[in-house]
């Protein structure tokens, strides 16, 4: 999936995997840049409590692209995560601007990725 804008892509886990259980979640972003330019994105995450708040938490780790053109993976831990699909989405990839990248896959996991 190749992205020109600088607009958020949200995702959701099957409710098989995820439930409304309060539990960590690493999620793996495989991408790769399709221009020049500043490629970076951020991911927030759907939260049980909010604390009177947004519903989605900031996972507070950057992923900036390199350079290179080859395909680059980065894993963001979402901790107490609560994916129940409450408030439209369970987690969201919002890139830094519109350079354009293409998303390999993406990857949830309970577990660490090795």
């Amino acid at each position: 999936m190749a992205l020109p804008q600088p607009h958020p892509i949200s995702f959701y886990t099957h409710p098989s995997f995820a439930s409304f259980q309060t539990k960590d979640y690493y999620v793996r972003a495989t991408v790769r840049r399709i221009a020049a330019g500043n490629v970076g994105m951020n991911l927030r995450y759907e939260v049980a409590n909010s604390q009177g708040r947004s519903p989605y938490t900031n996972v507070g780790q950057w992923f900036g692209v390199t350079k290179e053109s080859n395909w680059q993976t980065h894993t963001w831990r979402c901790t107490n995560a609560c994916f129940s699909k409450m408030w439209g989405y369970d987690f969201v990839i919002s890139p830094e601007r519109s350079v354009p990248f293409a998303i390999g896959k993406i990857e949830v996991s309970t577990t660490p990725f090795e």
